[in-house]
């Protein structure tokens, strides 16, 4: 499905899971929001403004723009106070210079063809001494060391635009031959931080996120454990954010 058209054709139960999700993210980004304390914030990637809708509780104040491909996702964004607009990040950012105290990408950079102009412009767009906060999946996160060995396709890369569980091999019950989400580039905590230097950024934090994989109950059990003892160090863990700043 194409990004533009998610929007569009999305069920309750998956706007039900975008609000779940959006909750778990805050766990993770709470400390940080309160301790730079921006006041104009820009999420690349803003989606439907679950978001942007749990970031403005933990800072009531703050003005939040969003930018996404689909026009009805920010529509959506709108109604939930999201200052948003629709944009192809691709073609860059549309505002001006040193406009925000604090750009924040989640699940957003593995799907952008340009991902050098996305860093250039978002280093331009932040305030100096500004902040820049990305969350993506990991390439070389725990799960994938393991199954590469045995010729098993990376996790989250994708070959198809049709299934996800191509290349899978003995995997393929484990994960679903659903649509694919779209990944064209995915980092690992080394690219990534080469990445943010080489345009600009000062890393001040590298954090783990662990992520469960949807998958029986017992193995789902073992896998949980495991993900979060892993997601120690962020080399290894599912999801890496990084905190980076101007």
């Amino acid at each position: 499905m194409e990004a533009n058209q998610y929007y569009e054709k999305y069920t309750k139960t998956e706007v039900i899971e975008l609000r779940k999700f959006a909750k778990t993210r805050i766990e993770y980004l709470e400390s940080y929001l309160k301790r730079i304390n921006p006041k104009k914030i820009l999420e690349l990637g803003c989606g439907e403004g679950s978001l942007g809708y749990e970031v403005k509780k933990v800072i009531p104040a703050v003005d939040f723009y969003g930018l996404d491909l689909s026009k009805e996702a920010v529509r959506l964004a709108n109604e939930k106070g999201i200052i948003a607009k629709k944009a192809d990040l691709n073609e860059g950012i549309p505002f001006e210079n040193n406009k925000f105290d604090l750009v924040f990408s989640n699940q957003v950079i593995e799907h952008i063809n340009n991902t050098d102009l996305l860093l250039e412009e978002s280093f331009r767009v932040l305030k100096k001494g500004g902040y820049f906060i990305v969350i993506t999946p990991n390439l070389s996160f725990w799960v994938n060391r393991l199954i590469f060995p045995f010729g098993i396709y990376p996790i989250f890369s994708e070959v198809s635009m049709l299934k996800k569980n191509m290349g899978a091999g003995f995997l393929k019950k484990l994960i679903s031959d659903d649509e694919t989400v779209g990944h064209i580039r995915v980092f690992n905590l080394l690219a990534l931080i080469d990445m943010l230097e080489h345009y600009g950024f000062k890393i001040e934090r590298k954090v783990g996120i662990p992520f469960p994989f949807q998958m029986p109950k017992i193995f789902g059990f073992f896998y949980n454990i495991l993900d979060w003892f892993f997601s120690k160090k962020p080399s290894l863990a599912r999801d890496i954010m990084i905190i980076a700043k101007k």
